[in-house]
């Protein structure tokens, strides 16, 4: 059985030209196509009933907008809630960006509730607020904002005195929680430590706390000559499967050299005494005829029963850094620092095998190959052997000298058409 319509109704369709004027009937597209197809049919009415209609078309047309607003309005909160484009979580710093977002927020206030705009993008109230109150400028020179708008905020004669308590000596040894007790028991300043913090945080006042620290040695202990003072000391590696390696050496204080180094799983004064041991064959092989000195820290692999028995012998004198002697033992500590980040942990360390062939490797290229700054660009090998000479520091003085003057007259030799230094010439 077909539907009927009221003829206002077609007639309305008609005239929209919309066949989903009026969604609530439910009208088949066909029959509302029909009708706009066919236009508006004249109809004999009283007189004036035709304002009713154009009033109900009116009304329905907006209907359809305020629809269509609202599910436009809808879909931009839901898209801003699923990837989190939120401005309640956004810093903006620019004040241009605020000033520019409330004027708009403002705006639109005056035609939808002021709520409802803040809802629309996301932005909370006590935020908004805070951002009007900071527009607003107070012409009080000694006021960040108008105090009448934050009537707890610190007066200025509170601030002045909190800033005298923090900066005089006679209370640097005093917290400032207990800065802030003293201050509301002698009735000064009633304010709480969280408020206290914030002030220094925000003046940048500091505490009158200078430290007096001891003099410390600028320079560490020196040699005088080659193989003349040793230094000793053990390093622990970590392979890859979380086993330890323990990487022990003794360096040459004068120049550098490494005069033993071993790689163990176990460390202790049996290892400590075979190390100095074939130190003291090298140092003997490169012509040692000093007594050295092992500057050794104070670690139970260097205090022990068989490095005292290697002591006693005389061949060698042992001195404990930071205990016998201010000096401490950082040149071998130097030594493993680099060893460790510029070269092992670069590799894939395995095994102790692994590790024992890159460290070898390195303390070859670090005696014979890697000139050392301290040394004025010579290796350890050429001064413990003496081979490094002023005449071999003049001649790499004299060569830099020559390829600079070189550089300068290849640079010079280079010139095209538009050259800037050909100008004037």
């Amino acid at each position: 059985m077909g539907r009927s319509y009221d003829h206002r109704i077609k007639i309305l369709v008609a005239a929209s030209g919309d066949p989903h004027l009026f969604p609530n009937l439910k009208i088949p597209r066909s029959t509302a196509k029909q009708w706009i197809k066919h236009g508006v049919k004249p109809v004999v009415t009283l007189p004036g009933a035709t304002e009713g209609e154009e009033l109900a078309l009116k009304v329905a047309q907006l209907e359809k907008q305020f629809a269509e607003v609202d599910a436009t309005h809808r879909l931009v909160v839901f898209t801003f809630k699923i990837f989190g484009l939120q401005i309640q979580y956004t810093r903006l710093p620019s004040e241009d960006a605020k000033t520019m977002l409330l004027a708009a927020i403002q705006g639109a206030a005056k035609l939808v509730p002021l709520v409802i705009c803040l809802e629309a993008i996301g932005l909370s109230a006590a935020r908004f607020r805070a951002w009007c109150v900071r527009q607003r400028d107070c012409r009080l020179a000694d006021q960040r904002g108008c105090p009448k708008l934050a009537p707890a905020r610190l007066t200025t004669d509170e601030t002045s005195k909190i800033r005298d308590l923090v900066t005089n000596p006679r209370f640097a040894h005093f917290s400032i929680t207990a800065l802030a007790t003293y201050a509301k028991r002698q009735a000064l300043v009633f304010a709480s430590p969280t408020s206290w913090s914030r002030l220094i945080r925000r003046l940048g006042l500091k505490r009158p706390r200078y430290r007096v620290h001891p003099l410390k040695p600028r320079v560490g202990i020196r040699a005088s000559a080659p193989l003349e003072i040793w230094h000793l000391d053990v390093t622990v590696i970590r392979l890859l499967d979380g086993t330890r390696v323990f990487v022990q050496a003794v360096i040459d204080n004068f120049s550098r050299y490494i005069l033993a180094c071993r790689t163990t799983t176990t460390y202790g004064g049996a290892s400590t005494k075979a190390l100095l041991f074939e130190a003291m064959a090298k140092a003997k092989e490169l012509g040692c005829t000093l007594l050295p000195t092992v500057l050794v820290d104070s670690g139970t692999e260097n205090i022990n029963a068989d490095v005292d028995e290697l002591i006693a012998t005389g061949a060698l004198q042992r001195v404990i850094a930071q205990i016998e002697v201010e000096f401490s033992n950082s040149m071998v500590e130097a030594l493993f620092r680099r060893m460790k980040h510029g070269y092992l942990f670069l590799q894939r360390l395995s095994s102790a095998a692994v590790v024992a062939e890159h460290v070898n490797f390195y303390v070859r290229e670090h005696n014979d190959v890697i000139p050392h700054s301290a040394l004025a660009g010579a290796t350890p090998l050429e001064v413990v052997t003496r081979r490094w000479t002023s005449e071999a520091r003049d001649a790499l003085i004299v060569q830099q000298r020559v390829a600079i003057e070189n550089r300068m007259a290849s640079n010079r030799s280079i010139w095209c058409t538009t050259c800037p230094t050909l100008v004037g010439n």
